[in-house]
């Protein structure tokens, strides 16, 4: 599989590096492209990754029809994912937010996620800090292939309880009520804090000195599962 990478490098070294059309994987990290539109002449590429994709859009990967691995960090201006649609050899998906953004309270805004009901190959899926306007998770209950989800709490408890029902043997830390964390201890007992699931319910519980208004969670949490 032939790789490239580019790391810092300029709009007419992208250029020059995609006239090799054999590429597989390519890596582009922190560059100063203002057009990604010859990305879609790598149709033999396999595996994309990149770091500041502001200035891109998806119609510059939509011929990319034999793409397994895509992941985009820093993609600021886009908000509709409907171009992907035509990467149906998709296995793995990753749309994320500069780490930078943790602590901002920053996120990325999709208008829906409808488009990647369509990845049916998708095994695991990655949305970092990341908003959804319309129709929340549910468009990713017809992923029967997907294994593994990783998320933040942007989205509503309801919407992690029904695709938890939707999709059982999939792995996410928030397709239950609460789940561990190992950076923030009970100030009264020392235990490390769960974090609640929901955007509407984002905050930490200690499990021993909490556990009454824990136990009050999971049943509502099971509530809303069943529901779905």
């Amino acid at each position: 599989m032939k790789k490239a990478e580019l790391i810092k490098q300029t709009q007419s070294e992208f250029d020059a590096m995609l006239l090799d059309k054999s590429i597989e994987t390519l890596k582009i990290w922190n560059c100063k492209i203002k057009d990604f539109s010859k990305l879609n002449t790598l149709t033999n590429l396999r595996e994309l990754a990149i770091f500041s994709f502001e200035t891109g859009t998806l119609n510059n990967l939509k011929e990319l029809k034999n793409l397994e691995k895509l992941r985009i960090i820093h993609l600021p201006q886009i908000h509709s994912l409907e171009e992907l649609t035509n990467l149906e050899s998709l296995t793995e998906l990753s749309l994320e937010s500069l780490p930078s953004w943790d602590s901002s309270g920053k996120t990325l805004i999709f208008d829906n996620l409808n488009s990647l009901s369509s990845l049916t190959n998708l095994k695991k899926l990655v949305l970092m800090k990341a908003k959804v306007l319309n129709h929340g998770l549910s468009p990713l209950e017809k992923l029967n292939k997907l294994e593994v989800f990783e998320t933040d709490n942007t989205f509503s408890v309801r919407d992690f309880a029904k695709l938890s029902l939707k999709l059982p043997k999939v792995k996410c830390a928030y397709f239950k009520a609460y789940h561990s964390v190992n950076y923030s201890k009970c100030k009264k007992c020392d235990s490390f804090k769960v974090k609640l699931t929901g955007i509407e319910n984002n905050k930490m519980l200690c499990p021993i000195c909490n556990i009454d208004k824990l136990k009050k969670y999971e049943i509502e949490f099971e509530k809303l599962k069943n529901e779905g």
